[in-house]
C-alpha cells in the first residue's frame, strides 16, 4: 500500500497558505466577526489507489468564527477530524487542523476550504504520523442566521516518512451552528 512513491513536500508549502491566512484573519478587527460556529462533517471517504485500504467512513468537528463581508463570509477554523476504512489494512486516520472557509452569496452558499495539520495513520501491524491537509468545494443553504446546511466534497493527503504517502477524498453532508 504505501510503497507506490513517496511524493514530494512542496506540496505541503502551499498547504500552509490557508493556515497563514487564518492567522492574519483571527487578527481582523472585531467589528467584521459575524460569530462562532461549530460545525460538524458526516462522509464517506475512499483510500485513492491504496492497497489494502478501501472506503470508509467518518467525521470532522469543525471550530471557527465566521466573518460576514458583504457577499463574502470568511471562517477561520480548527479543527478535528477521525475516518476509517475498510479493508485489509484496517485503516484510520486522525488529525488535528488549522485552516479556513470562503463562502459566497447568502441563502444558497458555495465554499471553497482548505486546511492544514498533524495526522496518523492506523494499520493492521503500524502506522505513520506526519503532515496533512485537505482542499475541497462546499454548497450551504443557510436556512437561518445561526443554521447552515449542506453538502461537500474534499481531498486529503497525509504526507508520511515512509514509503509513500496516504491519500483519498471525501464526500457528505454537513451542518454548522452559530452562537
Amino acid at each position: 500500500m504505501l510503497e507506490r512513491m513517496r511524493r514530494s513536500s512542496s506540496s505541503l508549502g502551499v498547504s500552509l497558505v490557508p493556515a497563514i491566512f487564518s492567522i492574519g484573519v483571527l487578527m481582523w478587527p472585531n467589528e467584521a466577526r459575524a460569530g462562532s460556529k461549530v460545525a460538524l462533517d458526516l462522509d464517506f471517504a475512499h483510500g485513492i489507489d491504496e492497497d489494502g485500504i478501501t472506503s470508509g467512513t467518518g467525521g470532522v468537528l469543525r471550530f471557527g468564527q465566521e466573518l460576514d463581508l458583504a457577499a463574502v463570509a470568511l471562517t477561520p477554523e480548527l479543527g478535528i477530524s477521525y475516518h476509517t476504512f475498510a479493508g485489509s489494512l484496517d485503516a484510520s486516520h486522525y488529525s488535528a487542523m488549522v485552516g479556513a472557509r470562503f463562502g459566497f452569496g447568502a441563502g444558497l452558499r458555495p465554499n471553497v476550504f482548505g486546511h492544514v495539520g498533524i495526522g496518523r495513520l492506523d494499520l493492521d501491524q503500524g502506522g505513520d504520523t506526519g503532515a496533512t491537509f485537505d482542499v475541497g468545494l462546499a454548497l450551504d443553504l443557510v436556512l437561518l442566521p445561526f443554521l447552515d446546511i449542506g453538502i461537500h466534497g474534499a481531498y486529503d493527503v497525509l504526507l508520511t516518512e515512509g514509503e509513500g504517502n496516504f491519500d483519498w477524498f471525501r464526500v457528505g453532508i454537513h451542518a454548522a451552528i452559530g452562537f
